[in-house]
């Protein structure tokens, strides 16, 4: 655990963590002493930072603001230290990432969990939004689906996302099986999207002809993964990522609908602030997760 810059450490601490007990017994010390240190930075700096009360602490406005520019600035001295003598094996530090629910349940909170085996002085915070509004701290990582470099510079497309039109055999025993993108419009859907019961398909006929097919439902679940198992009880059609229904298709409890077409994929990028030099807990579990990428059914590991 690095002890310099002390102060401001257990600031960073207390703000993750939300109680000084909780901090003390990270570093070793009474809370007691965490309390007067914490005082007596907030005495150096002319502005209170924590609202305190017994061993819970809750960050001001003005600490907010603080934290936010300290941990970056902090993480890149102890990167530009790291350098200085080659990278460090032993990371330490708080890692937040944000991912959408279905790719954060299933796929990031593996990925983490196996990082911080390896990596034990790593502590991670993983929020779950389905969109890209940044929780308060901000995060270090978002794992993105539709890239937007406006907020996070630092970027890396970790996969291609292959889509597929899915339903359950006892759907489709009731409702017959489409054979061509014109036949959809007869059929039940379960949309994903959240501005509305229409979902525009567009996909490649087997001949090479592309095709715009509009679906509308009475049926919307923004969330992936509830859909999905709406849709193995026999809700009707979905287009979901193919790693997600992988079991379903393997097992049977789901069929693929029209294979002879090709579906417009989708991706998945990993994006970061672009800070130089570049914290070494965020390049190690960018490198840990293009390695995890490639070892999902479904996803096409991006290769550059």
């Amino acid at each position: 655990m690095r002890s310099s810059y002390l102060d401001q450490r257990l600031f960073l601490r207390v703000v993750e963590l939300g109680s000084l007990r909780a901090v003390s017994r990270d570093y070793g010390m009474e809370t007691s002493s965490v309390s007067r240190r914490l005082t007596a930075l907030e005495a150096r700096l002319g502005v209170k930072l924590l609202d305190r009360s017994g061993g819970a602490a809750r960050v001001t406005d003005d600490g907010q603001r603080y934290y936010e520019s300290l941990r970056r600035l902090l993480a890149q001295l102890d990167a530009l230290e790291d350098g200085l003598g080659g990278v460090s094996s032993d990371l330490s530090g708080m890692l937040r990432v944000l991912a959408p629910p279905e790719i954060g349940r299933r796929l990031v909170a593996g990925w983490l969990r196996g990082f911080q085996a390896d990596h034990p002085g790593v502590s991670y915070h993983l929020a779950l939004l389905a969109d890209t509004a940044a929780p308060r701290p901000a995060p270090d990582l978002v794992i993105a689906q539709d890239f937007s470099s406006g907020r996070f510079p630092g970027h890396c497309r970790l996969a291609t996302v292959p889509q597929v039109l899915v339903a359950a055999p006892d759907y489709l025993e009731r409702h017959g099986t489409p054979a061509t993108a014109l036949d959809l419009v007869n059929h039940v859907h379960v949309l994903t999207r959240p501005d509305g019961p229409s979902s525009t398909l567009r996909l490649t006929a087997p001949e090479g002809r592309r095709q715009i097919q509009r679906r509308t439902s009475q049926v919307t679940i923004t969330d992936h993964c509830t859909a999905a198992d709406a849709t193995r009880d026999g809700a009707g059609i979905l287009l979901a990522p193919e790693w997600l229904v992988h079991n379903d298709l393997a097992s049977g409890a789901l069929q693929r609908l029209l294979p002879g077409h090709k579906l417009d994929p989708g991706s998945l990028h990993m994006v970061w602030r672009d800070t130089s030099p570049q914290p070494a807990q965020i390049s190690a579990f960018v490198a840990h997760a293009r390695a995890q990428v490639a070892q999902v059914p479904g996803l096409i590991p991006d290769t550059d």
